[in-house]
């Protein structure tokens, strides 16, 4: 079996404009154009025109009132000096953390108090949702139902989740068709187009929401794709995007605390019915015979700890039978030492130290870049661009 992994850092190296900030500074650039005015941005366009088409444009403007959105647009603000990256999920974890602290210490009550930093939008949103005899402005301390609050947030992280899906839709995907299409129609420079030096995966895991692998590389008839996080669509009502969280409490706690559970990532993922046939694949590969060696690659994936508990069932295949060899990818020096540090953290440094070393190691890091050892072209090499087509 020959499995290739996927994260953000993929549809990064595609050029496409798939981080948060993006999300945030595009959406930025449309916003003022709402009212009818001129759209002067080729995002803003591009976004514009889809929206149109597939007649989401009120409801994507139902941003502009969302208590994460106003949340997350805030943070970024707050970060002028860096304007570069923001973690939704972390941001996400470090208030839900705080609000179930004070929920297990008030016996299931909290208040605004709670947050980190507490936002005008978010007291607003509050009164709105409890209403004006809430005392919510005038006594922010005053304790309520952690419920409210959780189903406050999570109504708008939905929504927040849905205008994120319609971004990737009307931006990503649709560059991404374009850019195929256009191939299709120019048949005689069609092997130019590939990014990626290597296709033949019998098995693609991905983490991202967008179709890129699919659309330019997945053949359909030979190999197999599961989308854990969900895929982004166009039609309302059918979202299974899971935008969440690590668990934030014990192992005691978590298995009677259930306040805040809809924001952690595995219930979602049964909620939403995300795709886990990976599942299949790995015991598939601890039940085939002795001798068989399976590859697995990890492209464009930080190793982060809010999916570990996924990395680490890779890991743990047959360590020690050498039935399964892992190449990570790393587009530069900072990023592979992060992925080393991620990758101690999920099997820990005696048992990476173990399979980096030898003959024949079963982990190796090569750069993703390498003429030799790597798996993708340097997006500025590319004579044909997937951004020039949108």
């Amino acid at each position: 079996m020959n499995i290739l992994i996927i994260g953000n850092g993929f549809d990064l190296a595609h050029g496409l404009p798939t981080r948060y900030t993006d999300f945030l500074d595009n959406t930025e650039k449309l916003l003022p154009h709402l009212d009818g005015k001129a759209i002067d941005c080729k995002v803003g366009r591009c976004i514009a025109k889809k929206l149109t088409e597939e007649a989401l444009f009120d409801e994507f403007l139902q941003i502009t009132k969302n208590f994460w959105y106003l949340f997350f647009a805030d943070k970024y603000v707050d970060r002028e000096k860096d304007r570069t990256w923001i973690d939704f999920e972390n941001e996400i974890q470090t208030e839900i953390r705080a609000l179930e602290k004070d929920s297990i210490e008030n016996g299931g009550k909290t208040s605004t108090r709670s947050f980190v930093k507490v936002h005008p939008y978010l007291q607003d949103g509050l009164i709105k949702y409890l209403g004006d005899s809430s005392g919510i402005k005038t006594y922010p301390g005053t304790l309520h139902s952690a419920y409210l609050f959780a189903d406050f947030l999570y109504v708008h992280l939905e929504d927040f989740i849905r205008a994120f899906e319609i971004y990737c839709v009307c931006v990503i995907n649709k560059s991404v068709e374009d850019y195929v299409e256009a191939f299709r129609r120019h048949s005689t420079i069609r092997e130019r187009y590939s990014y990626m030096r290597k296709t033949d995966f019998t098995n693609v895991l991905s983490f991202n929401y967008t179709n890129t692998y699919e659309s330019l590389y997945w053949d359909k008839h030979s190999s197999k794709m599961c989308y854990i996080h969900g895929a982004a669509q166009s039609e309302p009502g059918k979202t299974n995007m899971i935008l969440g969280i690590d668990e934030t409490l014990s192992k005691e706690q978590n298995e009677s605390e259930f306040t805040f559970v809809r924001f952690k990532k595995y219930f979602q993922r049964i909620t939403r019915e995300t795709s886990s046939e990976y599942k299949n694949w790995i015991k598939q590969i601890k039940e085939s015979g002795k001798g068989e060696s399976h590859e697995v690659r990890i492209l464009g994936h930080s190793l982060d700890y809010t999916d570990h508990e996924i990395f680490k069932e890779f890991f743990a295949i047959c360590p020690t039978e050498n039935k399964i060899n892992i190449t990570i990818y790393y587009h530069d020096d900072l990023s592979k030492n992060r992925l080393i540090e991620n990758t101690i953290r999920i099997i820990g440094k005696e048992e990476l130290i173990r399979r980096v070393h030898g003959t024949n190691p079963s982990i190796r890091f090569y750069n993703q870049y390498d003429k030799v050892n790597g798996i993708i072209r340097n997006h500025n090499e590319m004579k044909y661009k997937i951004w020039d087509f949108t």
